[in-house]
């Protein structure tokens, strides 16, 4: 094989001795393996090597629910999870997830883990104008000056962005829900910017940054979410930059992104030709590229675990999103290339895919 390979433990090892965040991605959203290979890297992480943060992609307010039934057990996990409204997240594997940290937090009452959603979206679902002016009249006020003033929207993201670094000048007293209205409404105004594609990973980046600088920089964290957002890649053609790159630039080493991929079957996804409906249906991977997935010879693993230091030339990933194309062709195929160690330290390739099980609430709601 054109690369060495790792196993689990020793990779484990590595990561939990030698960096304080660890990105875990996945080349779909809809593939169960992905979850239950993560879910052990993250058992491992946190029992032997004391990480105490998993900051998932999604929404920050909704998250915070979550976190309180993991250190408390207040609330229906069950319909919290839903409450995340994104179905890549809402399924049984990652809730047995959850319900795992939350044994583990009762087991050790003084060091819980925590958990965060690091995305800022939704602004009109959980940054309404009223709300925040309730929450934080005096800031609320200087915030809606900015948002609803007649300057430029880049002009505008840059006051809300010194806005930020202004609340943020004391660790001590960072408030992370203002932080996330800030970013949801920065979030909001780059749809109005042209070709301003990088602001989603950024806010997410800053996020990271500023759980850490209320930790003293010292929490030991794992990011979960697809791989082009946990990747080191930075700024290409018509590519963002990657929340992973601007963590990879703030703490260097200290910083690692562990990407997944597999061979071949079945996954979730939103069928391309029904965006409207956000229909969810179960695709067969339909390949127009050669990946490096499919020159590995499995014989009887399941997965095996790339060190992309090790890897002789350039390859293609699968880099599938929320939403497939039934038949993909050149045009519209789901790819990325990867050199060496410039998007990932490692790569666990799975043999297959199959779909994940989403929760009957999510499906019938």
């Amino acid at each position: 094989m054109p690369f060495s390979s790792i196993d689990m433990q020793a990779m484990c090892k590595s990561l939990g001795t030698e960096k304080r965040i660890v990105g875990l991605g996945e080349s779909t959203h809809g593939t169960k393996e992905f979850t239950t290979i993560r879910s052990e890297i993250v058992k491992e992480l946190v029992t032997v090597y004391n990480y105490r943060a998993l900051v998932l992609e999604a929404e920050y307010a909704p998250a915070t629910k979550i976190n309180e039934y993991i250190l408390t057990g207040k609330g229906d996990i069950e319909r919290l999870l839903t409450n995340l409204r994104l179905w890549p997240w809402i399924h049984e594997d990652f809730l047995a997830l959850l319900r795992w940290l939350r044994s583990c937090n009762e087991l050790h009452p003084t060091s819980q883990v925590q958990f965060y959603g690091m995305d800022s979206q939704y602004s009109g679902l959980y940054a309404k104008k009223d709300s925040i002016l309730l929450y934080y009249p005096e800031i609320g006020k200087t915030m809606f000056e900015i948002i609803e003033s007649t300057g430029k929207p880049k002009e505008k993201i840059e006051s809300l962005q010194l806005l930020s670094t202004k609340m943020s000048e004391n660790a001590k007293s960072i408030d992370l829900q203002l932080q996330y209205f800030i970013l949801c409404h920065i979030n909001k105004l780059s749809k109005l910017v042209k070709q301003n594609y990088n602001i989603r990973d950024e806010n997410m980046a800053h996020f990271v940054q500023l759980l850490q600088k209320k930790n003293n920089d010292t929490l030991k964290m794992v990011l979960w979410g697809h791989n082009d957002h946990i990747s080191k890649r930075g700024a290409s053609l018509n590519e963002r930059t990657a929340l992973g790159h601007y963590l990879s630039l703030e703490y260097a080493n200290e910083y690692s992104s562990v990407g997944l991929d597999f061979k071949e079957g079945v996954f979730m996804a939103v069928d391309s030709e029904k965006m409207k409906e956000r229909k969810i249906e179960s695709f067969n991977l339909s390949p127009t590229k050669e990946t490096l997935a499919s020159t590995i010879d499995f014989r009887e693993k399941d997965l095996v675990i790339v060190n992309c230091k090790s890897l002789r030339k350039s390859f293609f990933v699968n880099a599938i999103g929320a939403v497939y194309v039934m038949k993909p062709d050149s045009r519209n195929s789901f790819y990325s290339k990867i050199t060496k160690d410039e998007q990932y330290d490692y790569l666990i390739i799975s043999q297959k895919s199959t779909c994940i099980n989403l929760l009957p609430m999510y499906l019938n709601n």
